[in-house]
């Protein structure tokens, strides 16, 4: 079994926050390599967004929450053979909020 450390979680925030940033419904494919192993997250998500504004008139949005629809990650060796993981969305979502 793969296991996905907390180093992981982040970059892997980072790599979905880049591609859903202020979208309220996204569907990607997201690619992570290791030095032990390749990953393919397959995420379609719905962005729920608080609209506000900064006191002086200036709009600003603030994720509420991240609603995933789909998810599946993948994860291969570096040989290309599949393994099994310990992926869980409701760790990542933790990082998302800090990347968005």
């Amino acid at each position: 079994m793969i296991s996905f450390t907390e180093k992981d979680y982040k970059n892997i925030a980072k790599l979905v926050a880049d591609e859903i940033r202020s979208e309220d419904y996204k569907s990607i494919e997201i690619e992570y390599e290791t030095k032990s192993f390749t990953a393919n997250l397959n995420l379609t998500v719905i962005m729920y967004w608080i609209h506000d504004n900064d006191g002086a008139g200036k709009p600003f949005y603030e994720i509420n929450d991240i609603v995933p629809i789909w998810w599946e990650m993948t994860t291969h060796d570096l040989d290309g053979e599949y393994h099994n993981n310990d992926f869980q969305f409701s760790q990542l979502k933790e990082y998302l909020f800090v990347e968005i």
